[in-house]
């Protein structure tokens, strides 16, 4: 609600009563507009703001303060008396109270049809809520002490910490601030101090120590699915019971049981929207628990090992617009014959996250960001020339480069901010390099680890001394209520960032076995949520692994020009060399390829000579080649040769014997790139220099 909704809302008696008593005192009428405006000047004046708010009772006081802490600043009122240390019982009394604080011109109500019966709706006005906002400067604990186990324990007094087994701080250490209105504690020093603390056992046992179920309910549902922050509003759509949340009992239970607190949570000055009563997880122990959700082999059902079939097929892809140029939809696609012709010879067909269509449409995109395709006036996709040159590149390159494509993509395709994205990307890179090939956990385990180390590193930043501090807006109502809260960042950012690491090839995705008949993990993840691993490739693409190479030949070439790869260690590199000149047939565990005569032409045209095809199946083959194979892959690839339209700048003499005489000269001579006819050279520059012209001209040659 804006002000002047507020002021016009009141009655006409009141503004009557009003007006007169204005010109009983200053001697002179005035209009209602003018008085409206005397009013919201005089409103809006911090000052007055904090003074009149001061006079406030004590539960007035409180009322105010829970409209303040919410977006928008209004809320139902049984909502609203949550935040009453004693509500008044009884609707006439509610009323009653609501009328008292109404008065005073810092609410306004009125009734609402709920799904729960008839009800009020309070709110400030939007002006007058900043106002109060910014003049009161709500109390609103750091989020580092409610986020962060290792920072309140830094808080904790020396015979706490005994208590507890922890170190307590050193003689010389200056004291702490402890306050929970402290904007910026110190950061910790040393390691974290957590001994036994974050050991799944551990926080397992603490949570069932919680003295109410409904607790003990709330946590492990933050533990699993909302890496450790769930807002009080989300309550009841989880199934949680609202009206028995006790907030300063839930508070003490939590930081007692060292598992987190409830309260307000604000992360604005992070970047995010959290700007709400929440139960918070410490994220330390968020992330350990994600991590201990490891789940068995054996339970999984379809596996989507991507490898590098994605860039394989990329690579394909553009080999196959550079001999057949296609047009594209509106959507950037390909239309049907074209679409049907190349879906024939890719490898993946589908991910988790997507179908035939949406993968062929993201591999267009694909190359277009890196440069390998394009868009000529002809209104069709051709291959560029630096495509060449890209294709060309180790694997490993290439790898590296598509997945930073791909992550590009996504975060320009995700909703959420592109600097919290990137951040999100860093992080998730880094847990699949230190992560162990084929370590399984569940995909919301997964993204809790990335959003939990985010958040941590968010906290270091902020509260590091070589961080500048952030400047303070001029007005609490000028702060961004568009910001993405940790909810939203989760939902929003999980498939983008999955499906790019998958298609990147570092990360794996299954789907959890249905079968009754195999074992069942302690803790099974559910049937609709896929579990991801890190890909053998993760550690060569994130870190500096070496790619394995094969140690013995890996190729059974058969005369139908079939040829099948056994994937042994080393294979890989192998497949990416093979996809160049072959097409996938069969992707299976062993990788069915065949020689056509449409992939050897490609093959030439991509630069690539028929001695190094051949050189590539001799050498890697476990038996001698045949003969037909050899000579049908010379022969297919001296049926196509490579041409291109390009610009050159000639110069064209009268007769070849004046020709011969210029290019004895020797400030000509270097610029000359061949000699295109008896009389005419192509040069290497559209001009030639003042030299060059000069010692033509002494020959009796003048340039036109």
């Amino acid at each position: 609600m804006q002000l002047d909704e507020f002021l016009n809302a009141r009655s006409i008696a009141s503004l009557q009563l009003l007006q007169w008593l204005w010109a009983a005192g200053s001697g002179r009428s005035v209009s209602k507009s003018e008085l409206l405006r005397l009013l919201r000047h005089a409103m809006l004046q911090p000052q007055r703001a904090r003074a009149a708010f001061t006079a406030l009772d004590p539960g007035h006081q409180e009322l105010l303060r829970g409209l303040l802490r919410l977006d928008g600043y209004e809320a139902d009122l049984p909502a609203l008396l949550r935040y009453l240390s004693q509500p008044p019982a009884g609707e006439a009394n509610q009323r009653a109270f609501l009328e008292d604080i109404a008065r005073r011109g810092f609410i306004a109500h009125w009734p609402v049809r709920t799904k729960s019966g008839d009800t009020l709706r309070v709110a400030v006005p939007k002006e007058l809520g900043d106002l109060l906002a910014q003049a009161l400067n709500l109390d609103i604990r750091d989020p580092a002490l409610m986020l962060s186990l290792r920072r309140y324990l830094h808080t904790l007094a020396p015979a706490e910490r005994a208590r507890l087994g922890l170190p307590t701080a050193p003689a010389n250490q200056p004291p702490r601030e402890t306050s929970e209105t402290s904007r910026v504690p110190q950061a910790p020093e040393g390691p974290p101090q957590l001994p036994g603390l974050a050991r799944p056992q551990a926080i397992a046992e603490r949570i069932a120590a919680l003295p109410d179920p409904a607790i003990q309910t709330a946590v492990r549902l933050a533990l699993e699915d909302h890496a450790g922050i769930v807002p009080l509003e989300r309550f009841p759509s989880l199934g949680l019971d609202l009206d028995g949340v006790d907030s300063p009992r839930w508070r003490a239970a939590l930081e007692e049981g060292l598992l987190g607190t409830f309260g307000h949570l604000s992360l604005r000055e992070l970047g995010l929207g959290d700007d709400h009563d929440c139960l918070v997880v410490y994220q330390e122990l968020v992330e350990a628990h994600a991590a201990a959700r490891r789940v068995d082999k054996s339970p999984l059902g379809h596996t989507y090992a991507c490898g590098i079939d994605f860039l394989t097929d990329l690579l394909a892809t553009v080999d196959f617009l550079r001999a057949n140029p296609a047009k594209l939809t509106a959507a950037g696609r390909f239309f049907r014959g074209v679409r049907n012709a190349l879906l024939s010879q890719l490898a993946l067909r589908e991910t988790f996250f997507a179908d035939e269509d949406t993968l062929l449409a993201l591999r267009v995109a694909t190359a277009r960001a890196l440069g390998l395709i394009e868009l000529r006036a002809d209104a069709r996709a051709h291959a560029t020339r630096a495509s060449l040159d890209w294709e060309r590149l180790p694997l490993v390159a290439q790898a590296r480069a598509l997945l930073e494509a791909l992550l590009s993509l996504a975060e320009t395709a995700s909703p959420v901010a592109p600097a919290h994205f990137r951040a999100l990307a860093l992080v998730a890179r880094e847990l699949l390099e230190k992560s162990h090939p084929g370590t399984w956990l569940p995909a919301s385990a997964f993204v809790a680890r990335i959003v939990s180390r985010y958040l941590m590193g968010l906290l270091e930043k902020r509260v590091s001394p070589d961080s500048p501090a952030p400047a303070p807006p001029d007005a609490l109502g000028q702060l961004p209520r568009s910001q993405s809260t940790v909810e939203a960042l989760v939902a929003a950012a999980r498939e983008p960032l999955l499906h790019a690491l998958h298609c990147g090839g570092v990360l794996d995705i299954a789907r959890p076995s249905t079968s009754s008949g195999r074992p069942a993990p302690a803790q099974p993840p559910r049937s609709d949520q896929p579990l991801v691993a890190a890909s053998p490739l993760a550690p060569v693409i994130l870190g500096d692994a070496p790619l394995p190479s094969p140690a013995a030949p890996l190729l059974l070439v058969n005369p139908d020009f079939e040829v099948i790869l056994f994937p042994e260690d080393g294979h890989l590199e192998l497949l990416h060399r093979l996809c160049a000149f072959c097409i996938r047939q069969k992707s299976e565990v062993t990788p069915h390829l065949r020689i056509t005569r449409e992939s050897v032409q490609r093959a030439v045209l991509r630069g690539l000579a028929a001695d190094e095809l051949i050189a590539t199946l001799a050498r890697h083959a476990r038996a001698p080649l045949s003969q037909n194979i050899e000579y049908s892959i010379r022969n297919w690839a001296a049926s196509v040769h490579r041409a291109e339209v390009t610009t050159l700048h000639i110069l064209e003499l009268p007769s070849a014997q004046a020709l011969d005489t210029a290019l004895g000269l020797p400030e000509l001579a270097p610029l000359v790139v061949r000699r295109l006819s008896p009389s005419a050279v192509v040069l290497s520059v559209p001009q030639l220099p003042t030299e060059a012209e000069d010692t033509l001209r002494a020959l009796g040659i003048y340039l036109t």
